[in-house]
Formats: structure tokens, sequence, C-alpha cells
């Protein structure tokens, strides 16, 4: 099982949107809003890390609300 920390910047006015969509993509498990330079941190679970990076790429990165995004992997359980 691949885990990983996505940490989200979106644009001014648009992180309630962002969240929401990001909650309802398949391999996210949790995600919610806080302050400080990112403005949304995701949980995402997958069977490996190419499944992830996939969500991450296509769906994540795509969304227009999206300004940039962090990826921390877990190395060890």
């Amino acid at each position: 099982m691949a885990l990983a920390y996505i940490l989200i910047a979106t644009k001014v006015g648009d992180t309630e949107i962002a969240v929401d969509e990001i909650k309802r993509l398949d391999r996210i498990q949790e995600a919610n809003v806080y302050t400080g330079p990112y403005d949304i941190i995701a949980k995402a679970e997958a069977d490996s890390i190419d499944e992830i990076t996939n969500t991450l790429m296509k769906e994540i990165r795509q969304m227009p609300e999206i300004k940039k995004t962090v990826t921390c992997i877990q190395v060890d359980s």
C-alpha cells in the first residue's frame, strides 16, 4: 500500500471549491483546509505510487483552482 500527503495551494477564493472536488476523488482518504503556505492537505492511499501520481497529475493538477502542489510520499510504515 502506498501513502502520500499532498500539500495544495489554491487560487484566492477557490479553496472550498477545490477541497470539495478533491474529497470526491477515489484515492483520496481525507482532505482538509489549513492556514499557512498551503491551503489544503490531502491524504492519498493506493496500491502503488504510480496510482497516486496518476491521481495527482491527471486529476488534482488539472483543476483550475489549483496553483501548485507538493507531494510527501511515505517511505517507511
